[in-house]
């Protein structure tokens, strides 16, 4: 559902860019991609090195002028960061790995034993993309650490509508009220709620410009959080 409503906002878009935090091996990045070839450049960005290959593959074998990908982990800080390497063997959900290890020991992601593999975390805003049209982040529980590192590129492109990840499970409550805040301190303030994703608008005029049916587009209710 959430791939067709980003396919609806871009169709209703100018032309620009999009960003996917979190690309995976491009189940989101390559359909949208080939979809909109002549008319949205799409910045893919992937970690994990063997998760990041198959990145690239996808873009190769679809043979997509429009993408560019980046291994590169984004967070609030830039560094380099040492990390245990995915067991790809045991771990059923690649794309499910976190630098938050209280959220791999939950989810029961597996590392292996010794190897390690070496990250270049960046802000978002480090990257100074421009004429942005949507931003897709999928971080597990790193969410608001994305977002406290991409103020500037939101207000660069003029707050353009964000989808992210936020599980209603009782134990991801922190991390959705924390990634919630952010967008409501910056004066995002409709919300449509596709299961456990969110696209963040700024304004209804926003939402009823992109989207085609705004009915299940909400306001924050004033003083709640998360948002209702």
């Amino acid at each position: 559902d959430y791939l067709q409503l980003a396919a609806q906002i871009l169709r209703n878009s100018p032309a620009g860019r999009v960003i996917d935090i979190g690309a995976g091996f491009g189940t989101w990045t390559v359909p949208l991609a080939i979809m909109h070839e002549n008319k949205h450049c799409f910045e893919a960005i992937e970690p994990l090195p063997k998760v990041h290959m198959q990145l690239c593959a996808s873009v190769l074998l679809n043979n997509l002028d429009n993408v560019n990908v980046h291994r590169n982990g984004i967070s609030d800080v830039r560094d380099l960061v040492e990390a245990p390497a995915l067991d790809f063997a045991l771990s059923a959900n690649h794309g499910a790995y976190s630098f938050n290890k209280a959220f791999d020991n939950q989810r029961g992601i597996q590392t292996t034993d010794g190897r390690t593999d070496l990250y270049d975390f960046r802000r978002l805003d480090d990257f100074r993309f421009g004429n942005v049209r949507l931003i897709k982040v999928t971080t597990p529980a790193m969410e608001h650490k994305v977002f406290m590192g991409m103020y500037e590129t939101l207000e660069l492109s003029n707050w353009p509508p964000v989808l992210f990840e936020s599980w209603t499970a009782d134990w991801y409550t922190a991390e959705r009220t924390k990634a919630l805040d952010f967008f409501a301190a910056r004066g995002y303030e409709h919300y449509l709620y596709i299961n456990d994703h969110v696209i963040a608008f700024k304004t209804k005029s926003q939402a009823d410009q992109l989207l085609d049916d705004t009915t299940s587009v909400v306001k924050k209710a004033e003083g709640s959080s998360p948002f209702s």
